[in-house]
């Protein structure tokens, strides 16, 4: 009893320790790097800070409030990487997308520390939609649990990779490049 006890004390520790590592505000998209990497400019200079403490200074501008998010459970395929020779024209097109869809785009985001590179890890909502999830949807990523599940959503996030591998679209289809040439843009995004 008291072992099992124990278990429940340190689960719960843990858990108030990733809740407060977890910072949420609003702010716009300023540039899309790629399309799992976005610069954004907060909103107030207070969640900013927040972000930006735990995060390398080559990802943080305090100049504008502007910080660069790797957007938590998704991995599109490379379009600026270093090594030319990881780049692709799937993850151009899905790039290249991505800024049309949300560059200047009023967000909410929600943080969740930062990852390895010691960049904030951070969900994207457009007008309260899930915009990477979006991007799993429709096939230009797929969910990725490498490093844990999503923290609110892991079922719609299965759900929407599922179903994107079942219809073939985009990485789990035959010809991805022409299905990016062809893809609708998403209502969800604009603005009200």
């Amino acid at each position: 009893m008291i072992k099992k006890g124990l278990m429940i004390a340190s689960l719960m520790v843990s858990l108030a320790a990733s809740a407060s590592d977890i910072t949420e505000g609003t702010g716009t998209i300023n540039y899309v790097a790629d399309g799992d990497t976005y610069w954004i400019k907060a909103d107030r200079q207070a969640v900013w800070t927040q972000i930006a403490r735990d995060a390398d200074s080559k990802v943080v501008r305090f100049k504008d409030l502007t910080f660069k998010a790797r957007i938590l459970n998704i991995n599109t395929e490379e379009s600026v990487h270093r090594n030319k020779a990881k780049n692709t024209a799937f993850g151009k097109a899905v790039s290249n997308l991505v800024k049309h869809e949300i560059t200047n785009k009023k967000v909410s985001f929600t943080c969740n520390g930062v990852g390895k590179y010691k960049r904030p890890l951070c969900s994207v909502y457009i007008n309260e939609q899930d915009y990477a999830k979006s991007l799993v949807e429709r096939g230009l990523s797929a969910y990725v649990t490498r490093y844990g599940n999503h923290f609110n959503d892991h079922i719609g996030y299965a759900v929407a990779e599922l179903n994107a591998k079942r219809n073939r679209l985009g990485i789990w289809g035959a010809n991805k490049e022409n299905y990016i040439a062809n893809l609708p843009g998403q209502d969800f995004l604009k603005q009200q």
